[in-house]
């Protein structure tokens, strides 16, 4: 019983940060909606290297970071004492300059 109360906690945990980085997204999604288009290009350009355009169409896109990367910088909570700039940061200021 002990087991499955934990296993329990585990996932009712799991849930909600799915929810959180879900409802983040769903933030950031809105807001590129309402950038002028100068604004979307800036945000594009802080998260794409490179696009690739092959035969038939095909693109290759390269990110400046990898998922992994991406959700260990911007959906998990700050160390105390350690402040960076997170990307609703950077895209508020987008919206501001469009």
């Amino acid at each position: 019983m002990q087991t499955a109360e934990l296993e329990l906690r585990e996932a009712v945990s799991g849930v909600e940060q799915v929810k959180k980085e879900y409802t983040q997204l769903m933030n950031w999604a809105e807001l590129y909606d309402n950038c002028t288009f100068e604004a979307k290009k800036m945000i594009v350009a802080q998260f794409v290297k490179a696009v690739h355009v092959k035969r038939g169409y095909e693109l290759d896109i390269e990110f400046n970071v990898s998922f992994e990367e991406f959700q260990s910088l911007y959906l998990e909570p700050e160390e105390k004492g350690r402040k960076r700039k997170r990307a609703g940061e950077i895209l508020a200021l987008a919206e501001c300059i469009g």
